[in-house]
């Protein structure tokens, strides 16, 4: 059988394309490698209030809301401190992307979970997807699958670069308002963060030379707010590098880690993901709905030209993540300024 359209990924990027397809009247197929929707949450699940208030039901599923953000920099135990407004919440992801995923099945989905797709092969004017499970045939392919993608995989497109975070959740001693992260020349381009979510906190810690010991260091760092019992255990890859060269063809479309929409300073993916996939299935619904032209669309230049706000936002941080890294071991007034600049922090105590 031969369906309009799979989706490769049922995370916040491939849920939001989903969505879209539906309220356009195209019923979406979806392959999901985990077991259970939305676990492990595989981020601090951090979103900025302009991003909660654009998505409205995400009310139901704020865990508390963010005032600030407090930055420290470690250069040998003499700590410098900025705090900026950094208003926003943390959500419960895993409850979120469950509450995305049953609307999408109520609404005529479907979602295989626990199966992962291995390879895309081209066929005629459509598409194989080869699966764990078996083999799905389809116009369009939307590749949410994260920064490894399988469905990059078949553009032949470089692997993106990537570091590599480790997190556990941790009860909190006290009530905190502020996310806290951590800087220190030992976290090769990267930082640890402890982000209050009620009474606990997810702490973790990304860099390029990541080791486990790392988290040790980041949980005696912020030792005072958390108790250490490690509640759960995740981590994963966070791509670095920006926007991929190529994020689409006529009728396939990556969206979320898998295209590189990313922050390459901070590691935030969520508000991204969610705008490229919702995009990406507005485009390819589109499509559908008008057969006669959508051959003769260029539907990449579509996608291009949809997401260039998303580009031009991410070639600047990529920019200033280049030189965070080449004063990373210069002198301490050059690798604070690095971070400054890097991170826009501009109120220093």
């Amino acid at each position: 059988m031969l369906f309009d359209i799979v989706i490769i990924g049922a995370s916040v990027g491939g849920l939001s394309s989903a969505l879209e397809l539906l309220k356009n009247g195209i019923y979406p197929i979806m392959i999901e490698q985990r077991r259970e929707i939305g676990i492990p949450a595989q981020c601090a699940e951090y979103i900025p209030a302009h991003f909660a208030s654009e998505v409205s039901i995400l009310k139901n599923f704020r865990a508390q809301r963010i005032d600030r953000m407090t930055a420290k920099i470690n250069i040998d135990n003499d700590i410098i401190t900025y705090r900026i407004a950094a208003p926003g919440c943390i959500i419960n992801r895993d409850k979120w992307e469950q509450f995305l995923a049953q609307k999408v099945i109520d609404k005529g989905g479907k979602i295989f979970t626990a199966e992962r797709a291995i390879a895309i092969e081209k066929y005629d004017n459509h598409y194989r997807i080869i699966t764990t499970k078996r083999t799905l045939e389809a116009r369009f392919i939307i590749g949410a699958d994260g920064p490894k993608s399988i469905t990059a995989k078949f553009f032949k497109i470089p692997q993106q670069k990537i570091i590599y975070s480790i997190q556990w959740t941790v009860p909190l001693r006290k009530k905190l308002f502020d996310t806290m992260v951590v800087f220190d020349r030992k976290f090769k381009g990267g930082y640890g963060w402890l982000f209050p979510k009620g009474d606990i906190a997810n702490l973790g810690v990304g860099a390029e030379n990541l080791v486990p010991d790392m988290l040790e260091d980041v949980a005696e760092f912020f030792g005072e707010f958390i108790v250490k019992k490690t509640i759960t255990k995740t981590g994963g890859a966070i791509p670095i590098g920006g926007l991929r060269e190529k994020i689409s063809d006529d009728k396939i479309f990556l969206v979320g880690d898998a295209a590189g929409t990313t922050d390459p300073i901070t590691g935030a993916g969520i508000a991204n993901a969610y705008d490229s996939g919702k995009i990406a299935g507005g485009i390819v619904a589109e499509a559908l709905k008008s057969p006669s032209n959508s051959e003769h669309k260029n539907l990449r230049s579509i996608y291009d030209k949809k997401i260039r706000f998303l580009k031009r936002a991410l070639d600047r941080t990529l920019r200033r993540r280049k030189n965070l890294l080449n004063n990373w071991n210069k002198d301490d007034e050059e690798f604070i300024d690095a971070i400054r600049r890097a991170w826009n922090f501009r109120q220093i105590d």
